[in-house]
């Protein structure tokens, strides 16, 4: 073999199939490798005359990031007196980490003359410069028992799956019993939601008769219900509100409030509404009842006339239309358009009846009938004196047996 240094440029030549990781090969060049994470075996081979080259060859090796032109990206690593048998050499070489970019790997060589790896005397570049592939940058192997590579960290570090705080895992890797935000589940056995759980798609479905449901009511009824504990109804002062036909029936809501003077005692009642849609209860008004009657246009262009209303406190319309409850504790029974305006006051049935006085009472009759005066068995509030009525709704007829007046409510 000649030791010129053009000679040997001719030659010498790399083989970029054998540039692989250290852990992959077996010979015993390859134990150098796990010296350091970031270390590759090169195995090159050098021809002489078209012979395989044999004795021994100094080396410096550079990392560039072009294929041609620039300064490498690494200082240069020289090899000395490598020995070359049958025209192989291994050597073992370490850049540190070349990052994800290309890398090119240029071939520096030399007859060994004796002198130090450093001494630049005789050295000439082979080219072209060869790709350094995937596998020299593997630094850590698939393998966790050599997770111990990567930043120092033990091989239980990478199979605990709660130490991987970031990143996206593909579907296809997913089991088809894990559940999936974009794809249709179907849950089986027994399943606990023990968190909030929102059902926002109105085209949702249930399917069952809610046997195996607690702490609701069913269409069909519920059993062994305990009645100081379950109820229908709300545990705040928001009303409950009945429909039919999408139009409201009946409405519910507890009130406090204070009797009048001079009693002044604090009160708790509900006002009920029921009947028609309407109907209804002053504002600010407590203990109030309307129980069904009143109807929405009964009277051409002046519905509020068919409403049943009640204005002032423990006041009460029961049925009719147009009545109206207007004082303490007054009541309006049947009837239409009856207006109870005393305090304690009552009209029971007939048409346009009044009761305007303290305790004062209008009973029954018709408003095309006309009024007759009539001495009532009425009593005023909290006094036995006899109270004289003018009913506008009452006739009068004689008994043949007794020879007494009587009163016949209704005509």
């Amino acid at each position: 073999m000649t030791t010129a240094l053009s000679p040997l440029a001719s030659i010498v030549r790399t083989l970029p199939a054998f540039l692989i990781a250290a852990a992959g090969l077996a010979c015993s060049p390859c134990a150098f490798a796990q010296v350091s994470p970031t270390a590759f075996t090169y195995q090159g081979e050098a021809r002489e005359a078209g012979q395989p080259a044999n004795g021994l060859y100094d080396f410096r090796f550079g990392v560039y990031r072009d294929e041609t032109g620039g300064s490498p990206v690494r200082e240069l690593v020289c090899v000395d007196n490598v020995n070359v048998v049958n025209g192989r050499f291994t050597v073992v070489l370490d850049f540190g980490d070349l990052g994800q970019e290309a890398s090119y790997l240029e071939l520096i060589a030399r007859v060994d003359q004796g002198l130090d790896c450093s001494d630049d005397l005789g050295f000439a570049t082979l080219l072209p410069r060869q790709p350094i592939t995937a596998a020299p940058r593997a630094a850590v192997a698939g393998s966790a028992a050599n997770a111990s590579a990567f930043q120092g960290l033990p091989p239980s570090f990478f199979t605990n799956a709660s130490n991987l705080s970031s990143g996206t895992l593909p579907v296809s890797r997913l089991s088809a019993t894990v559940v999936r935000t974009d794809a249709s589940n179907t849950f089986t056995g027994v399943n606990t939601f023990s968190g909030v759980t929102q059902f926002t798609n109105a085209s949702s479905t249930f399917v069952g008769n809610g046997a195996g449901l607690s702490g609701l009511w069913r269409l069909g009824g519920n059993s062994g219900t305990n009645p100081a504990t379950d109820f229908f109804g709300s545990t705040d002062d928001t009303p409950i509100s009945f429909r039919s036909n999408n139009r409201r029936v009946g409405l519910l809501q507890s009130v406090e409030g204070v009797l009048p003077a001079p009693t002044l005692t604090a009160f708790r009642s509900a006002n009920v509404l029921l009947g028609s849609a309407t109907n209804s209860v002053g504002f600010g008004v407590r203990g109030a009842t309307v129980i069904g009657g009143g109807a929405d246009r009964y009277t051409e262009g002046s519905p509020v006339a068919s409403t049943n209303r009640v204005t002032a406190d423990l006041g009460i319309v029961a049925g009719g239309l147009g009545n109206q409850a207007s004082s303490f504790a007054a009541a309006v029974v049947g009837g239409e358009a009856g207006l109870a305006s005393g305090t304690y006051s009552a009209v029971v049935g007939g048409g346009s009846g009044r009761a305007s006085g303290l305790g004062a009472a209008t009973v029954g009759g018709c408003r095309r009938w006309r009024p007759v005066d009539s001495r009532l068995l009425a009593r005023g509030h909290r006094t036995r004196q006899p109270v004289r009525v003018r009913p506008s709704v009452a006739a009068i007829r004689t008994s043949r047996r007794d020879r007494r007046h009587s009163l016949r409510a209704g005509g």
